[in-house]
Order: C-alpha cells, then structure tokens, then sequence
C-alpha cells in the first residue's frame, strides 16, 4: 500500500498556511514547513511506502505534479485542509486526482473538516473520508485498518461514506505522553522552499505542546488538540 500525504496546490498560485489553527492567506509569501503531515509521515513510514509533497512552495506546476502523482500511485492520499480553500482543495483538486486514479481513497485533515466532518463529506463527492482532531495516532490506525481491511466501525476520530450515508465515530482520548509521537519526517521537504520573511532564511517548525484550556471564541486550538494542555519532557 502506498500513501500519499500532501498540501493541495493553492488556488492562483497563493501562499496559505495550512497548519493546526493557523489557515489563513499569508501575506508576506512565506509558507509553513508541513508540520502536521511530516508527523504523521513518521507515525505511518513503518506500516506503508509514504510520499510527502507541498507543491506550492516548491513552485512545482499542475503538469508535472499530477505526473509525479500518477508515477507514485497511492492507494490513499491525504491531505491538508482549510475553510477558505475547502471548495479548491476538495472538489478542484481532489477531482483531478480522483479523474487520474479513480481508485484511489481521499481523505482530508485540519481544524475545517473537525469542527464540521459531516457537512465537509457532504459538500464533495470527492473525499471518502476525514480524520478529525489532532491526525498523527488516528491516521496510524486507520491506515493499518485499510491494510488489513478491518471494520472502519472501530476506528476512533474519523468520519467517511458508508453505502447508506455518512458515519461520524467519536473521538478518542488523546494521548498524554507526545513523546510517542516521534519527530516529523522531513525526508521528502526541502527547507530552501520555506523562508523567513525579510531575512530570507530557511526555517523550520517544532511542536512542544497540544492542547488548550481556554474557550477563547476566537480560536479553534481546542477544536483541534483538544482542551486538555499536554507537553513533551524537557529531556525529549
């Protein structure tokens, strides 16, 4: 089985960061490294052959990325989603790959389609299922479950198609020790794609903490990570 982990190219070329509750248009032109899917990469390495991509920053055209997609050919790409380029991630995007493979499964994460999981699968015919919440644990679990063409019924945190409709499972308990998480698998990512504003240096993004008590109505941290405030040891 392989795997597909990728940020959708961004609509007229833009810039958006994609990254836990940080979705939106960014200004200065200087993309986040990604964060999420490199941490699910290290989740998922040892259980499947995995391709990391974030085409915008690397310039890469819709020609070539789509043959580089075609070339690897996942059984199952998931990517990275925000509200404002829902529309352009799932039913621009996804169809152009669901036209190339049409085997292929889609499934989508971030803060749009946790807070709304059903009503994201029902606004397209394209992705087949959603991880919501915090992705990396989940996305371990339900790409063994695809392996091995296990029940979907059991699998914690997701949303996806069924013959007769849409199921949203519950979420789990998210894990208290982040350690386990590993570190994310830069392997496929060139950092000369992501640089500071003004300076123009390379830079990178770490993850010390998940989660947050506080209801600001302003933020959807806790939609994503959960209230519960866990950290990684000082030691790790």
């Amino acid at each position: 089985m392989k795997v597909l982990l990728i940020n959708p190219p961004a609509p007229d070329n833009e810039v958006w960061v994609r990254e836990g509750r940080c979705q939106q248009f960014d200004i200065w032109g200087s993309p986040f490294p990604p964060l999420t899917l490199a941490y699910i990469k290290t989740q998922i390495r040892d259980i499947t052959e995995t391709l990391l991509m974030d085409p915008a920053p690397a310039g890469l055209p819709e020609k070539i990325l789509m043959e580089r997609i075609a070339a690897f050919n996942p059984d199952i790409m998931l990517m990275s989603v925000t509200t404002p380029t829902f529309n352009h991630d799932c039913n621009w995007f996804a169809k152009k790959v669901k036209t190339l493979l049409p085997a292929i499964k889609i499934g989508a994460v971030g803060i749009h389609v946790s807070a709304l999981p059903e009503e994201s699968l029902m606004n397209t015919p394209y992705i087949d299922f959603v991880i919501k919440g915090e992705p990396e644990a989940i996305a371990k679990e339900l790409i063994s479950a695809f392996k091995e063409g296990a029940d979907l019924k059991k699998i914690p945190g997701i949303a996806y198609r069924t013959g007769s409709g849409i199921r949203d499972n519950p979420l789990p308990d998210y894990p208290d020790d982040i350690d386990s998480y590993g570190f994310p698998d830069w392997s496929d990512i060139s950092f000369d794609n992501y640089l500071l504003p003004v300076k123009e240096r390379p830079f990178s993004l770490i993850s010390f903490a998940r989660g947050c008590p506080y209801p600001c109505t302003f933020c959807a941290a806790s939609t994503y990570y959960g209230k519960k405030l866990r950290k990684r040891k000082i030691s790790n």
